[in-house]
């Protein structure tokens, strides 16, 4: 186990700015679309799911650290085993969602709506918006108070 612990890491983001700058992400990226995986090497490039989307800015904050396998890309929270399939758990905690979090008030998990219902990133965000964002608002931990 190493000595990087939450306690240790100097955070100097909240989870609803984390979460916002995903929604904006979302709606402005023109990175490409892709499924099963939080993103993979495709033909033409990266390609994400929406809570890829979230893992890479996860990376920019330094709360995650990238993988890059020879077809997958996998993301990885301190000591969490590596994900490359939904959220690392000690991630989605650290933000107060799921590790695939619901987007609706109808349960659709953010992955069934990009994999299953081939909703664009724009789409999802507004959901992301609408039901994940009002949830986390205010979210502080002890490290940031």
């Amino acid at each position: 186990m190493s000595d990087n612990t939450l306690e240790q890491i100097v955070i100097d983001v909240t989870p609803e700015q984390i979460i916002t700058e995903w929604i904006d992400d979302l709606r402005t990226t023109d990175a490409l679309q892709g499924s099963g995986y939080l993103a993979q090497k495709g033909e033409h490039g990266i390609e994400y799911c929406c809570l890829g989307r979230l893992s890479e800015i996860g990376v920019k904050h330094g709360l995650l650290a990238r993988i890059d396998g020879d077809v997958t890309v996998c993301y990885r929270w301190q000591d969490d085993n590596p994900r490359e399939d939904i959220l690392p758990q000690g991630f989605a905690e650290w933000l107060g969602i799921d590790q695939d979090p619901e987007v609706n008030d109808e349960n659709l998990k953010a992955s069934t709506a990009n994999d299953d219902y081939f909703e664009s990133f724009a789409e999802i965000a507004v959901q992301v918006h609408a039901h994940i964002l009002p949830r986390i608002k205010g979210v502080q931990h002890a490290d940031q108070a």
